[in-house]
């Protein structure tokens, strides 16, 4: 049976101190879950910290975005490699406010899905409805990479 999963994207809120109250907050309060599997994803300053405080605790932390690319001139643009580097080894991707404010199209995602399949091997977990080689995100079919090796994902 699959564990449920509790997430939560602080998105473009809270500063470096009520990041870490919050993260203390959610650790203290789930120091004997063993119902579900718990992530936290604070903006992008604070995810070492949040990797540090969370390392002796059940929580996981989660990029809020990823570049499609590996490196290059991209202002603002966070890599894999950066993210592994800091031990965050999971992102989300496909958020509607990145698909309908910023314009990333299903090519971009099938992109950044498809990095995190060559950087991670095995993404932690991917959402949305997987059907065959193509899962469901907003109501679009995205087409999964060739090297995506089956198995269960959420």
């Amino acid at each position: 049976m699959r564990r449920k999963i509790v997430a939560g994207n602080w998105k473009m809120n809270n500063n470096q101190s009520e990041s870490n109250i919050l993260i203390h907050s959610i650790i203290e309060k789930n120091s004997e879950n063993s119902s579900c599997n718990i992530y936290v994803s604070p903006s992008f300053p604070f995810l070492k910290d949040a990797v540090l405080t969370c390392s002796k605790s059940n929580i996981k932390v989660l990029s809020q975005n990823v570049s499609h690319l590996t490196d290059g001139a991209l202002t603002g643009d966070v890599s894999c490699t950066m993210l592994k580097s800091i031990g965050i080894n999971s992102v989300i991707i496909g958020h509607s406010e990145r698909r309908t404010i910023f314009g990333e199209s299903n090519e971009v995602l099938l992109k950044k899905i498809k990095r995190m399949f060559e950087e991670y091997r095995v993404p932690d977990k991917y959402c949305g409805r997987q059907r065959g080689k193509f899962m469901w995100i907003n109501g679009q079919k995205i087409e999964l990479p060739d090297n995506d090796p089956g198995g269960e994902h959420e």
